[in-house]
C-alpha cells in the first residue's frame, strides 16, 4: 500500500524546531572593516587609511605583475582563520556579520526596552519569542501540528492544491516558491518571481549523482532527517519509513527540476 505523501514537507518543518539551538561560539575573526569614521580632511602619512585599504591584507613581497591577487590579498589569506561556524570568510561575509551584529543589538535593545513605543514593543516581543529556548523546548512539535494537519489532508490533486496554498501562506514552499524580485527587463519594477523548490538539499544533483562527496552528503542528510523526525516524536520504525518517503519523493521532484547549468540563464 502506498503511504500518504504527507511527509515530503516534514524536513523543512522539523528543521524549524531545531533553530532555537545555540551553536558554540566560534573564534572571533579578524575585523574586516575599519571602525573609525573616515577622516574629513587629508591626514598626512595616512593615504591608505583614507581609501579604506588595509595594508595587513597585502603581501608586498609578491610581484604584482606576476600575481596581483597574492600581492593585494596574500596577507589576508595567510593570516585569516575561517570561523568554525562558516564555510568561507571574506569581505562579503564580514560585512554580513557586521550587519547581523547590528541587527542583533537593535533587537536585544527592543526586547529589553520599557519605553512603551508600540513598534519597538512588537519587535522586542517577536525577538524574545524566537530566543525563548525554554519555551520552544516545552512546546516541542505542537506549533507545527496545524501545518502537519494540512499536509495530512492531502488525498488528491484538489487537496494537494489546497495544501500548497496553505503552506505557502505560512512561508513553507513545497514544489515551487513565489516572491518579489526586480524585473530583469525594467529595473524600476518589482514583479512576482516563480522558482522551483521542495528539496531539502541545495540542488537536484545531490539526489541524482554520486560525484565527489555528493553521496556522503546525501547519507548525512538522510541521517539528519531521521533525527529531526525522532525529535518530533516519531518512533524509530516510523521515522525510518518516513525518511524513505522523504528521499523517494524529493528524488522524484529533483528529476523534474532544471539543473544549475540551465538555471544560469534566467
Amino acid at each position: 500500500m502506498r503511504r500518504s505523501p504527507r511527509l515530503f514537507v516534514l524536513p523543512a518543518l522539523a528543521s524549524l524546531a531545531a533553530c532555537g539551538a545555540s551553536p558554540a561560539t566560534p573564534p572571533a575573526p579578524p575585523p574586516l572593516l575599519a571602525t573609525a569614521p573616515a577622516p574629513t580632511a587629508p591626514v598626512p602619512g595616512l593615504p591608505l587609511v583614507q581609501t579604506g585599504i588595509d595594508v595587513t591584507w597585502m603581501d608586498p613581497a609578491a610581484d604584482p605583475c606576476q600575481d596581483f591577487f597574492v600581492y593585494a590579498c596574500g596577507g589576508f589569506v595567510k593570516n585569516t582563520v575561517i570561523p568554525a561556524d562558516r564555510a568561507t570568510w571574506g569581505v562579503t561575509e564580514g560585512v554580513q556579520k557586521q550587519n547581523e551584529d547590528l541587527l542583533r543589538e537593535v533587537l536585544e535593545k527592543a526586547a529589553a526596552s520599557t519605553s512603551g513605543d508600540a513598534a519597538e514593543k512588537k519587535i522586542g516581543n517577536y525577538y524574545a519569542a524566537c530566543t525563548d529556548e525554554a519555551g520552544i523546548e516545552k512546546a516541542g512539535a505542537a506549533p507545527m501540528k496545524p501545518l502537519l494537519d494540512v499536509v495530512g489532508r492531502v488525498k488528491d490533486r484538489r487537496t494537494l492544491a489546497d495544501a500548497i496554498i496553505a503552506l505557502h501562506a505560512a512561508d513553507v514552499f513545497p514544489l515551487f516558491d513565489i516572491g518579489p524580485q526586480q524585473d530583469f527587463k525594467d529595473a524600476t519594477l518589482m514583479i512576482a518571481g516563480l522558482d522551483q523548490d521542495g528539496l531539502g538539499l541545495p540542488d537536484r544533483d545531490y539526489y541524482l549523482k554520486d560525484d565527489g562527496n555528493l553521496k556522503e552528503v546525501r547519507d548525512f542528510y538522510v541521517a539528519h532527517v531521521g533525527r529531526m523526525l525522532r525529535l518530533a516524536g516519531m518512533k524509530p520504525a516510523e521515522a525510518k519509513a518516513a525518511v524513505d518517503d522523504v528521499l523517494r519523493i524529493e528524488t522524484k521532484i529533483a528529476r523534474l527540476q532544471q539543473d544549475k547549468v540551465v538555471r544560469r540563464d534566467p
